[in-house]
C-alpha cells in the first residue's frame, strides 16, 4: 500500500489498490473472522481513513464482493464468447475460474463469494442479496451462451444447463478451498464440461426432430 502526505495536507492513498488488499484479507479469512485491525494492518490505513473511504466492515466486504465479481467476469467471460463448441467453452470457463481460485503461490482460496458469503446470509441480508445477484449474473451469462448456440437450446433447457454449469463451478470452488489438488479439479472440470456439452447437444437433436 503506497501512502503519501504533503506537508499540511491529509494522507492520501490509492483507493483501488486498497480495495484489492481488503479483498485479499476477506478472501483469506472470511467476513466474521476478519477484524478492522486486520484490514488496517494489511492496508496501512487507520480506522478513520478506512471508514471515510469504504464505510463500515460490512460495507467494505460488500465492495470486496463486487470487486471480486468484476475480477471473475474479466477472467472467465472470454471463454463464453470465443468458443462455439460447448465442451471447449465450458472447459475454458472452468479452467479460467480455477486460475482465479488458485493463487500465484499455489494456495487455493476458492471463490470469495461462495466460500465466505454463504455462511453470512442468515444474519446479514445485504450479503445475502449480494450473493443472489452474483448467482443470477452467473446463471444469466451461461444461459445466454447456451441460447447463442446454433441451433439454440430452448429457453427452459438453457436455464437448466446454466444452473447445472454454475453448480459445478460452486463445487470446484469449495473443493479448491478444502485443499483438493489442481490436477484432480482439472479432471472434474473436463468430465463436467463433456457431460453438460453432451446434454446440450442431445437437447438440440430432440428439438430439431419435433
Amino acid at each position: 500500500m503506497t501512502l503519501s502526505r504533503s506537508r499540511g495536507r491529509p494522507r492520501t492513498f490509492d483507493k483501488s489498490e486498497a480495495m484489492r488488499t481488503i479483498l485479499q484479507v476477506f478472501w483469506q479469512k472470511g467476513f466474521t473472522a476478519t477484524s478492522l485491525d486486520d484490514v488496517s494492518a494489511a492496508t496501512g490505513l487507520t480506522r478513520p481513513s478506512l471508514y471515510a473511504a469504504f464505510g463500515n466492515k460490512e460495507a467494505m466486504y460488500l465492495q470486496a464482493l463486487d470487486a471480486f465479481a468484476v475480477k471473475m467476469a474479466d477472467a472467465v467471460g472470454p471463454a463464453l464468447r470465443t468458443a462455439d463448441e460447448p465442451k471447449t467453452a465450458l472447459l475454458q470457463f472452468y479452467q479460467a475460474s480455477l486460475g482465479v481460485y488458485f493463487q500465484a503461490n499455489g494456495q487455493a482460496l476458492g471463490c470469495l463469494v461462495y466460500t465466505t458469503a454463504i455462511s453470512e446470509t442468515a444474519t446479514h441480508p445485504e450479503i445475502k442479496n449480494s450473493l443472489n445477484r452474483f448467482l443470477k449474473r452467473l446463471d444469466t451469462a451461461l444461459y445466454r451462451y447456451f441460447r447463442s448456440l446454433s441451433p439454440p437450446v430452448n429457453e427452459a433447457k438453457a436455464m437448466e444447463l446454466a444452473q447445472l454449469s454454475s453448480s459445478v463451478l460452486i463445487g470446484l470452488s469449495v473443493r479448491a478451498r478444502a485443499g483438493a489438488p489442481r490436477d484432480e479439479l482439472d479432471r472434474l472440470a473436463a468430465f463436467s464440461a463433456d457431460t453438460i456439452a453432451h446434454s446440450a447437444s442431445a437437447t438440440d437433436i430432440i428439438k430439431t426432430q419435433d
